[in-house]
């Protein structure tokens, strides 16, 4: 449950404060060098918060597996 809280609560919202504070950084440079890296720099982190939505999906079906198995076993049945 815990793996899921960070997964799916916690770490997106570090991530989004990531991306606002490098897209500030990028338009206050007026650089389009600079923007272009910063919206290059949003791709992985894209691919940071997709990996996360698979962990916070998988640890949720690994939980609800064995709360229910849990439950089957407290109420005997079959």
């Amino acid at each position: 449950m815990w793996v899921w809280f960070l997964a799916y609560g916690i770490l997106p919202i570090v991530i989004l404060v990531v991306q606002v504070n490098s897209f500030a950084g990028g338009l206050a440079g007026s650089d389009i060098d600079t923007l272009a890296e910063t919206i290059e720099d949003f791709g992985t982190i894209g691919v940071i918060g997709n990996a996360l939505v698979v962990i916070a999906g998988t640890s949720w079906i690994l939980f609800t597996r064995q709360l229910t198995d849990r439950h089957i076993g407290l109420t005997r049945e079959a």
